[in-house]
Protein backbone atom coordinates (compact mmCIF):
# COMPACT_ATOMS: atom_id res chain seq x y z
CA UNK A 1 0.00 0.00 0.00
CA UNK A 2 1.08 3.61 -0.86
CA UNK A 3 2.31 5.68 1.55
CA UNK A 4 0.44 9.45 1.96
CA UNK A 5 3.26 10.94 0.82
CA UNK A 6 3.88 8.99 -2.17
CA UNK A 7 0.03 9.68 -3.41
CA UNK A 8 0.72 13.14 -3.23
CA UNK A 9 3.26 12.95 -5.28
CA UNK A 10 1.32 13.27 -8.12
CA UNK A 11 -0.68 15.87 -7.69
CA UNK A 12 0.29 19.38 -9.05
CA UNK A 13 1.70 20.94 -5.82
CA UNK A 14 4.16 18.31 -5.45
CA UNK A 15 4.91 17.40 -9.08
CA UNK A 16 7.48 20.63 -9.15
CA UNK A 17 9.57 19.28 -6.46
CA UNK A 18 10.29 15.75 -7.77
CA UNK A 19 10.86 16.87 -11.38
CA UNK A 20 14.38 15.49 -11.83
CA UNK A 21 17.36 17.80 -14.23
CA UNK A 22 16.49 17.93 -17.62
CA UNK A 23 19.33 18.27 -19.98
CA UNK A 24 18.28 20.81 -22.56
CA UNK A 25 19.46 18.57 -25.13
CA UNK A 26 16.79 16.12 -24.12
CA UNK A 27 13.68 18.58 -24.30
CA UNK A 28 11.35 18.53 -27.72
CA UNK A 29 10.97 21.83 -28.95
CA UNK A 30 6.94 22.45 -29.70
CA UNK A 31 5.46 23.02 -33.07
CA UNK A 32 6.74 26.27 -35.23
CA UNK A 33 4.08 28.77 -35.54
CA UNK A 34 2.44 29.38 -38.93
CA UNK A 35 4.43 30.98 -41.55
CA UNK A 36 1.60 33.03 -42.88
CA UNK A 37 0.96 34.49 -39.24
CA UNK A 38 2.82 38.26 -39.01
CA UNK A 39 4.65 38.49 -35.34
CA UNK A 40 3.31 41.65 -34.19
CA UNK A 41 5.35 45.06 -35.10
CA UNK A 42 5.45 48.37 -32.90
CA UNK A 43 7.88 50.85 -35.02
CA UNK A 44 8.54 53.65 -32.51
CA UNK A 45 6.08 56.61 -33.63
CA UNK A 46 8.26 59.55 -34.14
CA UNK A 47 7.44 63.32 -33.80
CA UNK A 48 8.33 66.17 -36.03
CA UNK A 49 10.12 69.03 -34.44
CA UNK A 50 8.59 72.97 -34.38
CA UNK A 51 10.26 75.34 -37.80
CA UNK A 52 11.68 78.02 -36.19
CA UNK A 53 12.07 81.52 -38.87
CA UNK A 54 14.33 83.62 -36.68
CA UNK A 55 11.03 86.68 -36.94
CA UNK A 56 11.10 89.08 -33.96
CA UNK A 57 8.12 87.75 -31.91
CA UNK A 58 9.53 84.25 -31.96
CA UNK A 59 11.40 82.86 -28.48
CA UNK A 60 13.95 81.02 -29.56
CA UNK A 61 14.54 79.67 -25.87
CA UNK A 62 11.34 78.23 -25.70
CA UNK A 63 12.03 76.98 -29.37
CA UNK A 64 14.92 74.82 -28.24
CA UNK A 65 13.18 73.99 -25.12
CA UNK A 66 10.60 72.36 -27.32
CA UNK A 67 12.90 70.99 -29.66
CA UNK A 68 15.01 69.21 -27.14
CA UNK A 69 11.23 67.59 -25.70
CA UNK A 70 10.80 66.27 -29.04
CA UNK A 71 14.24 64.41 -29.13
CA UNK A 72 13.66 62.89 -26.07
CA UNK A 73 10.39 61.56 -27.27
CA UNK A 74 12.42 60.08 -30.82
CA UNK A 75 15.08 58.83 -28.75
CA UNK A 76 17.92 61.04 -30.77
CA UNK A 77 21.17 61.08 -29.32
CA UNK A 78 23.55 64.64 -29.49
CA UNK A 79 24.48 63.73 -32.81
CA UNK A 80 20.97 62.79 -34.03
CA UNK A 81 20.50 65.94 -32.46
CA UNK A 82 22.82 68.04 -34.51
CA UNK A 83 21.50 66.66 -37.81
CA UNK A 84 17.97 67.08 -37.50
CA UNK A 85 18.45 70.85 -36.04
CA UNK A 86 19.48 72.51 -39.60
CA UNK A 87 16.43 71.04 -40.83
CA UNK A 88 14.24 72.95 -39.07
CA UNK A 89 15.22 76.15 -40.02
CA UNK A 90 13.47 78.28 -42.94
CA UNK A 91 14.04 81.89 -43.47
CA UNK A 92 16.51 84.00 -42.16
CA UNK A 93 17.52 80.92 -39.51
CA UNK A 94 17.84 79.26 -42.81
CA UNK A 95 20.44 81.57 -44.04
CA UNK A 96 21.84 81.70 -40.78
CA UNK A 97 22.37 78.34 -40.36
CA UNK A 98 24.06 77.87 -43.72
CA UNK A 99 26.76 80.40 -43.22
CA UNK A 100 27.61 78.72 -40.05
CA UNK A 101 28.48 76.03 -41.34
CA UNK A 102 30.64 77.18 -43.86
CA UNK A 103 32.70 78.39 -40.84
CA UNK A 104 35.76 76.77 -40.09
CA UNK A 105 35.39 74.42 -37.94
CA UNK A 106 31.71 74.56 -37.85
CA UNK A 107 29.93 73.26 -34.20
CA UNK A 108 31.22 69.29 -34.12
CA UNK A 109 28.15 69.07 -31.17
CA UNK A 110 25.11 70.08 -30.37
CA UNK A 111 25.50 72.11 -27.39
CA UNK A 112 28.20 74.35 -29.03
CA UNK A 113 25.93 74.75 -31.61
CA UNK A 114 22.92 75.33 -29.24
CA UNK A 115 25.16 78.55 -27.83
CA UNK A 116 25.33 79.73 -31.05
CA UNK A 117 21.47 79.79 -31.60
CA UNK A 118 21.00 81.66 -28.65
CA UNK A 119 23.98 83.88 -29.33
CA UNK A 120 22.55 84.79 -32.55
CA UNK A 121 19.00 85.32 -32.03
CA UNK A 122 18.67 85.73 -28.13
CA UNK A 123 17.62 89.10 -26.98
CA UNK A 124 20.41 90.76 -24.86
CA UNK A 125 18.17 91.66 -22.20
CA UNK A 126 15.99 88.40 -22.52
CA UNK A 127 14.65 88.27 -18.65
CA UNK A 128 13.76 92.47 -19.04
CA UNK A 129 12.19 91.67 -22.30
CA UNK A 130 9.98 88.59 -20.62
CA UNK A 131 9.16 90.79 -17.69
CA UNK A 132 7.68 93.34 -19.76
CA UNK A 133 6.17 91.06 -21.72
CA UNK A 134 4.39 89.34 -18.95
CA UNK A 135 3.06 93.07 -17.71
CA UNK A 136 1.76 93.94 -20.83
CA UNK A 137 0.32 90.87 -21.32
CA UNK A 138 -3.87 91.09 -20.99
CA UNK A 139 -6.54 89.05 -21.88
CA UNK A 140 -8.40 89.72 -24.91
CA UNK A 141 -11.99 89.78 -25.35
CA UNK A 142 -12.77 86.79 -27.28
CA UNK A 143 -10.07 85.23 -25.72
CA UNK A 144 -10.09 82.15 -23.45
CA UNK A 145 -9.36 82.21 -20.01
CA UNK A 146 -7.94 78.98 -19.80
CA UNK A 147 -5.32 80.12 -22.70
CA UNK A 148 -4.92 83.45 -20.87
CA UNK A 149 -4.04 81.80 -17.32
CA UNK A 150 -1.64 79.11 -18.72
CA UNK A 151 0.21 81.64 -21.05
CA UNK A 152 0.85 83.73 -18.15
CA UNK A 153 1.78 81.26 -15.74
CA UNK A 154 4.28 79.93 -18.76
CA UNK A 155 5.84 83.10 -18.78
CA UNK A 156 6.05 83.17 -14.83
CA UNK A 157 8.01 80.19 -14.38
CA UNK A 158 10.13 81.78 -17.45
CA UNK A 159 11.12 84.64 -15.47
CA UNK A 160 11.39 83.38 -12.04
CA UNK A 161 10.51 79.54 -11.77
CA UNK A 162 10.55 79.78 -7.60
CA UNK A 163 7.98 82.79 -8.02
CA UNK A 164 5.57 82.53 -5.12
CA UNK A 165 1.44 82.23 -6.17
CA UNK A 166 0.78 85.58 -4.42
CA UNK A 167 3.10 87.20 -7.23
CA UNK A 168 1.43 85.30 -9.88
CA UNK A 169 -2.17 85.81 -8.73
CA UNK A 170 -1.00 89.68 -8.78
CA UNK A 171 0.32 89.20 -12.65
CA UNK A 172 -2.60 87.41 -13.44
CA UNK A 173 -5.04 89.97 -12.03
CA UNK A 174 -3.86 92.88 -13.80
CA UNK A 175 -4.52 91.55 -17.33
CA UNK A 176 -7.72 89.86 -16.47
CA UNK A 177 -11.35 91.16 -17.99
CA UNK A 178 -12.63 93.31 -15.41
CA UNK A 179 -16.22 91.31 -15.34
CA UNK A 180 -14.67 88.17 -14.23
CA UNK A 181 -12.10 90.05 -11.69
CA UNK A 182 -15.60 91.72 -10.14
CA UNK A 183 -16.67 87.81 -10.16
CA UNK A 184 -13.94 85.79 -8.69
CA UNK A 185 -12.15 89.13 -6.74
CA UNK A 186 -14.00 88.31 -3.11
CA UNK A 187 -13.30 84.70 -3.06
CA UNK A 188 -9.56 85.01 -3.42
CA UNK A 189 -7.61 85.49 0.11
CA UNK A 190 -3.90 85.58 0.64
CA UNK A 191 -3.78 82.24 1.04
CA UNK A 192 -5.20 81.86 -2.04
CA UNK A 193 -3.29 79.45 -4.91
CA UNK A 194 -3.17 80.27 -8.68
CA UNK A 195 -5.44 76.62 -8.53
CA UNK A 196 -7.76 78.71 -6.41
CA UNK A 197 -8.13 81.26 -8.89
CA UNK A 198 -8.58 79.06 -11.67
CA UNK A 199 -11.37 77.34 -9.68
CA UNK A 200 -13.36 80.47 -8.75
CA UNK A 201 -13.41 81.81 -12.44
CA UNK A 202 -13.88 78.78 -14.19
CA UNK A 203 -17.52 78.77 -11.80
CA UNK A 204 -18.11 82.14 -12.61
CA UNK A 205 -17.53 81.91 -16.28
CA UNK A 206 -19.76 78.54 -16.13
CA UNK A 207 -22.57 80.44 -14.62
CA UNK A 208 -22.22 83.37 -17.24
CA UNK A 209 -22.56 81.04 -20.31
CA UNK A 210 -25.40 79.63 -18.72
CA UNK A 211 -27.07 83.02 -17.38
CA UNK A 212 -26.32 83.66 -21.87
CA UNK A 213 -27.82 81.02 -23.10
CA UNK A 214 -30.79 81.79 -20.96
CA UNK A 215 -31.18 85.03 -22.47
CA UNK A 216 -30.89 84.00 -26.29
CA UNK A 217 -33.66 81.22 -25.46
CA UNK A 218 -36.15 83.65 -24.30
CA UNK A 219 -35.09 86.29 -27.30
CA UNK A 220 -35.45 83.41 -29.50
CA UNK A 221 -39.29 82.55 -28.39
CA UNK A 222 -41.55 83.96 -31.08
CA UNK A 223 -44.26 86.22 -30.63
CA UNK A 224 -47.64 85.90 -29.76
CA UNK A 225 -50.18 85.42 -32.84
CA UNK A 226 -52.47 88.44 -33.55
CA UNK A 227 -56.00 87.65 -32.97
CA UNK A 228 -57.50 89.60 -36.06
CA UNK A 229 -55.96 89.37 -39.42
CA UNK A 230 -56.37 90.03 -42.74
CA UNK A 231 -57.65 87.43 -45.04
CA UNK A 232 -57.50 86.68 -48.55
CA UNK A 233 -59.50 87.76 -51.52
CA UNK A 234 -60.46 83.57 -52.19
CA UNK A 235 -60.77 82.96 -48.24
CA UNK A 236 -64.63 84.63 -48.18
CA UNK A 237 -67.00 85.88 -50.45
CA UNK A 238 -69.32 87.83 -48.44
CA UNK A 239 -66.57 89.87 -47.44
CA UNK A 240 -64.36 92.25 -49.40
CA UNK A 241 -60.52 91.69 -50.08
CA UNK A 242 -58.37 92.31 -47.02
CA UNK A 243 -60.98 92.99 -44.38
CA UNK A 244 -60.67 91.95 -40.91
CA UNK A 245 -61.70 88.90 -39.60
CA UNK A 246 -61.82 86.53 -36.78
CA UNK A 247 -58.86 84.66 -36.22
CA UNK A 248 -58.42 81.13 -37.13
CA UNK A 249 -55.53 78.81 -36.65
CA UNK A 250 -55.63 77.54 -40.11
CA UNK A 251 -55.28 80.56 -41.84
CA UNK A 252 -52.26 81.95 -39.28
CA UNK A 253 -49.46 83.80 -41.53
CA UNK A 254 -51.49 84.07 -44.61
CA UNK A 255 -51.04 87.83 -45.04
CA UNK A 256 -48.39 89.06 -47.26
CA UNK A 257 -46.16 92.29 -46.56
CA UNK A 258 -48.19 93.72 -49.04
CA UNK A 259 -51.48 93.64 -48.41
CA UNK A 260 -50.24 94.97 -44.78
CA UNK A 261 -48.99 98.24 -46.67
CA UNK A 262 -52.36 98.17 -48.31
CA UNK A 263 -54.43 97.93 -45.30
CA UNK A 264 -52.22 100.87 -43.40
CA UNK A 265 -52.50 103.02 -46.02
CA UNK A 266 -56.45 102.68 -46.38
CA UNK A 267 -56.62 102.93 -42.87
CA UNK A 268 -54.85 106.30 -42.59
CA UNK A 269 -56.46 107.69 -45.44
CA UNK A 270 -59.77 106.93 -43.60
CA UNK A 271 -58.44 108.13 -40.92
CA UNK A 272 -57.54 111.66 -42.27
CA UNK A 273 -60.77 112.39 -43.98
CA UNK A 274 -62.88 111.51 -40.95
CA UNK A 275 -60.27 114.31 -39.63
CA UNK A 276 -60.84 116.46 -42.58
CA UNK A 277 -64.61 116.08 -42.39
CA UNK A 278 -65.17 116.52 -38.78
CA UNK A 279 -63.38 119.91 -38.28
CA UNK A 280 -65.48 121.04 -41.71
CA UNK A 281 -69.06 120.41 -39.92
CA UNK A 282 -67.44 121.77 -36.22
CA UNK A 283 -66.14 125.10 -38.78
CA UNK A 284 -70.36 125.13 -40.12
CA UNK A 285 -71.68 124.92 -36.81
CA UNK A 286 -69.43 127.49 -35.37
CA UNK A 287 -70.37 129.91 -37.99
CA UNK A 288 -74.06 128.87 -37.86
CA UNK A 289 -74.48 129.45 -33.98
CA UNK A 290 -73.07 133.10 -34.44
CA UNK A 291 -75.65 134.20 -36.86
CA UNK A 292 -78.49 132.44 -35.23
CA UNK A 293 -80.26 134.95 -33.09
CA UNK A 294 -80.66 134.13 -29.15
CA UNK A 295 -83.74 133.66 -27.49
CA UNK A 296 -86.11 135.94 -26.28
CA UNK A 297 -85.59 134.76 -22.66
CA UNK A 298 -83.24 134.28 -20.71
CA UNK A 299 -80.13 135.91 -19.62
CA UNK A 300 -78.48 136.19 -22.98
CA UNK A 301 -78.62 139.84 -24.33
CA UNK A 302 -75.78 139.58 -27.02
CA UNK A 303 -74.27 137.44 -29.41
CA UNK A 304 -71.46 135.78 -29.29
CA UNK A 305 -69.87 138.52 -31.48
CA UNK A 306 -70.90 141.29 -28.58
CA UNK A 307 -74.01 142.47 -30.67
CA UNK A 308 -76.76 143.68 -28.52
CA UNK A 309 -80.16 141.41 -28.84
CA UNK A 310 -83.40 142.91 -29.27
CA UNK A 311 -85.75 142.12 -26.34
CA UNK A 312 -88.87 143.03 -28.62
CA UNK A 313 -88.32 141.35 -32.10
CA UNK A 314 -85.40 139.05 -30.75
CA UNK A 315 -82.83 140.04 -33.78
CA UNK A 316 -79.64 141.19 -32.92
CA UNK A 317 -77.96 144.57 -33.91
CA UNK A 318 -80.55 146.55 -32.20
CA UNK A 319 -81.91 147.25 -28.73
CA UNK A 320 -85.73 147.11 -28.11
CA UNK A 321 -85.79 151.26 -27.84
CA UNK A 322 -84.78 151.74 -31.42
CA UNK A 323 -86.43 148.83 -32.72
CA UNK A 324 -88.43 149.48 -35.45
CA UNK A 325 -91.69 147.40 -35.04
CA UNK A 326 -93.71 150.28 -36.79
CA UNK A 327 -93.84 149.53 -40.86
CA UNK A 328 -93.47 152.41 -42.86
CA UNK A 329 -95.00 153.12 -46.40
CA UNK A 330 -92.71 150.89 -48.11
CA UNK A 331 -93.25 148.12 -45.87
CA UNK A 332 -89.52 147.66 -44.23
CA UNK A 333 -88.62 147.76 -40.75
CA UNK A 334 -86.50 150.49 -39.90
CA UNK A 335 -85.47 150.95 -36.55
CA UNK A 336 -86.55 154.72 -35.42
CA UNK A 337 -84.00 157.20 -35.33
CA UNK A 338 -86.34 159.55 -33.90
CA UNK A 339 -85.56 161.04 -30.48
CA UNK A 340 -88.45 162.17 -28.43
CA UNK A 341 -87.87 165.79 -27.33
CA UNK A 342 -87.55 165.91 -23.57
CA UNK A 343 -89.64 168.40 -21.69
CA UNK A 344 -87.88 170.40 -19.81
CA UNK A 345 -88.95 171.32 -15.96
CA UNK A 346 -91.56 174.25 -17.55
CA UNK A 347 -92.97 171.75 -20.01
CA UNK A 348 -92.04 173.83 -23.47
CA UNK A 349 -89.74 172.33 -26.24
Amino acid sequence: MATRGARGGGRGRGRGANIPNLDPADVVPGPNPPANIAQPAYPLRHKDPPIFHGKADEDVVNWIFRFEQIAEFNQWGPDQRLRHIGMCFEGVAEKWYCSLMTRVPPPLTFDEFRQELLRAFKPVNYEEHLETKLRSRTQGNEEPFIDYFHDVLFMCSRIDPGMSERSKIGHLFRGLLPATVRGVYRFITPNSTTNDLFREAQIFLQGEDIAAKGEKRSESIPPAQPVLHVKKEESTNSLPSNSLSPYTPKETNAVSREELMQMEKRILDNVAKAIEQASRQGTERNQGNRDRPAARYGTNKRTRDGRPICNDCGHPGHIARFCGKDKDSRGKDEPSTKIKPESGPSGSN
